[in-house]
């Protein structure tokens, strides 16, 4: 059996209530990659390089559906707050986490309803 990517979310889960900045950023990072290992899995993608940009194109070319299109913009907000915390180091951290998981949440709802609304 494979890695189980949830773990990840677990983490962040407990990280982005913490006073440090590092386990902060961590959130974020964990959280992103949770929800982008999720995603792949769903459109079968293996992983290789520049896969996150992989995961988008076929979330918003493979069956062209107005809310995979929707998701793949929502991946894209996310990706762009876990590279500012995993690469910038002036960045407002408490913001950049508030951002980051009212985005993933819209997401993570988006990605329900898509596959509540599958055969």
């Amino acid at each position: 059996m494979g890695f189980d990517w949830q773990k990840y979310r677990q983490l962040a889960s407990g990280w982005k209530n913490s006073s440090e900045e590092e386990l902060k950023r961590c959130a974020i990072s964990r959280a992103y990659y949770a929800f982008w290992h999720k995603l792949r899995l769903f459109k079968v993608i293996g992983s290789k390089k520049q896969a996150h940009n992989v995961v988008r194109v076929a979330l918003e070319t493979k069956f062209k559906d107005e809310q995979e299109i929707e998701l793949a913009q929502l991946l894209k907000g996310l990706q762009d707050i876990r590279e500012d915390a995993d690469y910038i180091t002036e960045i407002n951290i408490n913001n950049s986490l508030n951002d980051f998981f009212t985005r993933l949440q819209v997401a993570e709802d988006t990605y329900a309803e898509i596959l509540s609304n599958r055969p």
